[in-house]
């Protein structure tokens, strides 16, 4: 009896320290594992003991239920305050890449926009001219501004430009007269044409380098034409040489020998007295009022220093000469 007294009484000890044991370190594993808990319980002395049979692991000190808090740290470091991508991650949007990002230049973004301004220079040589004409020697070909605003539609690798463009065609006197003429057919033939033009270009590109690439295509418009076209019949003095000058009256030639010629007849009213324009072809002349443009190949050095600037070095061939300059964007 006595025994059986004995034992129940040491089970029951044993019990209720245990239990007194399990709840000072719960206690204590609460306070100290909340945010800004103060060093009790288990926090302060590293672990809860049961009883004294041995040490119980207990959460880290910055460890939460369901995560963890990391220390705190810089920006993009472990521990850190939450960067553009760890925001973008937890709300699965892409984050926001800084405008001087080097990877975020000529990559493929898909559509983008951009306006800006072309300026150019444009050669018509008398090479081309005397596809068309004979071209007596002395005149060097025709050499003229070309320029205007500029509208960019970017779809990855594709380049459509839709420009407004003032072209000057304008060209100092020469002597011209058809392929099949006679020289006394020769004619002074000047000008202060312009063009005005809607065009669209078509550009490719081929990525060279994070900032720059080469871009191959070509464009198509069409324009009005405006301005004059000055003729006169001509001469040669002295007869033979090859030494133009323009008739300014019929029927003289205005030269020291002072004698009626071949060249300054009559027959028409081309005679730089009287400064005589050519009618456009709606008045039976031959200016045109309308004319297409069309180019081929175009090509141009894309350079892409920032992720709102860009500028190209360009040129290519028109249906009225080659044409050579640059182009200034800003790109949305």
């Amino acid at each position: 009896m006595s025994r059986l007294f004995l034992a129940s009484i040491t089970i029951a000890g044993c019990l209720s320290v245990g239990s007194l044991a399990l709840a000072q370190g719960n206690t204590g594993g609460q306070a100290g594992g909340g945010l800004g808990g103060g060093p009790t319980g288990a926090q302060a002395g590293g672990s809860a003991t049961v009883g004294r049979t041995g040490p119980v692991a207990q959460p880290p000190p910055n460890s939460i239920r369901g995560g963890s808090v990391p220390p705190a740290g810089s920006a993009g470091e472990p521990g850190g305050p939450l960067t553009s991508d760890d925001a973008a991650s937890a709300t699965n949007e892409p984050a926001e890449i800084p405008a001087t990002d080097p990877s975020n230049l000529l990559n493929r973004r898909g559509n983008e926009f951009s306006v800006g301004v072309r300026a150019w220079v444009m050669h018509l040589p008398s090479v081309i001219a005397g596809i068309f004409a004979r071209v007596e020697p002395g005149w060097g070909g025709a050499t003229g501004f070309v320029g205007g605003p500029e509208f960019i539609y970017r779809n990855n690798g594709l380049d459509i430009v839709i420009g407004i463009m003032y072209a000057d065609y304008s060209a100092g006197a020469g002597y011209f007269r058809g392929l099949n003429e006679s020289p006394n057919a020769t004619e002074q033939v000047r000008s202060s044409l312009f063009g005005v033009y809607l065009t669209s270009h078509f550009m490719w590109g081929i990525r060279l380098h994070r900032m720059f690439e080469i871009q191959i295509g070509g464009g198509i418009g069409l324009g009005y034409i405006g301005g004059d076209l000055f003729r006169s019949q001509a001469y040669q003095d002295p007869p033979g040489s090859g030494m133009w000058r323009d008739c300014v009256t019929p029927g003289t030639r205005p030269g020291s020998s002072g004698t009626v010629g071949a060249e300054c007849m009559s027959d028409n009213t081309h005679y730089s007295s009287n400064n005589y324009r050519e009618p456009g072809i709606f008045d039976r002349g031959s200016v045109p009022t309308l004319m297409p443009w069309v180019s081929l190949p175009q090509i141009a050095f894309h350079v892409r220093p920032h992720r709102n600037f860009d500028f190209k070095i360009e040129g290519g061939y028109a249906l009225i000469g080659f044409y050579g300059g640059g182009s200034l964007h800003v790109v949305f």
